[in-house]
């Protein structure tokens, strides 16, 4: 009786540790939203076209998504002419949201584009989230590739970006 307790006890912790890196939806359609690309605005999908995108759910008022914001960075300058571009949703709320993203934006020179998930429907369009940062790994093909909850280093993103640009469909 005790071990079947503790086994329906300790069972969401390991669905939720299975979880954190996980294959996505293979059947996943790009989603349809618009980004402002260097003062242009172009879809996601036209963005994403034959490019891995680097899709990453954060907020200004998080402080795991502020951490591993500056990797975020980098990486997308290291991986700029390799076909891997990045891209930001921001899940901020309220009348002030856009000032405050665009203020976070500005402070850390973010060179990537950057949407604000008023309705959460991007959110939804990729699955739904259970926490944030969440980040997503979308192929060339378009498919979400991997998904990772949390705050992650980044080895771990050149791990997933190095998996990907190695898969040759």
């Amino acid at each position: 009786m005790k071990i079947r307790f503790l086994l329906l006890l300790l069972l969401p912790f390991a669905f939720l540790i299975l979880n954190c890196n996980q294959k996505a939806n293979a059947n996943f359609d790009l989603p349809s939203f618009i980004l402002n690309n260097n003062s242009k605005e172009i879809t996601f999908k036209e963005y994403a076209k034959d490019n891995i995108v680097i899709v990453n759910f954060w907020a200004t008022w998080c402080g795991p998504c502020v951490e591993e914001m500056p990797d975020l960075i980098e990486l997308s300058k290291e991986y700029k002419y390799k076909k891997v571009k990045f891209v930001g949703v921001s899940v901020d709320e309220g009348s002030d949201a856009k000032e405050l993203v665009d203020e976070f934006i500005k402070e850390y020179k973010i060179p990537y584009p950057v949407v604000i998930d008023k309705n959460q429907s991007i959110q939804k369009s990729f699955g739904g989230m259970r926490g944030i940062p969440t980040t997503f790994i979308v192929g060339r093909d378009g498919k979400i590739k991997e998904k990772l909850l949390g705050l992650r280093t980044k080895e771990v993103f050149i791990k997933s970006i190095e998996k990907e640009i190695n898969n040759k469909h």
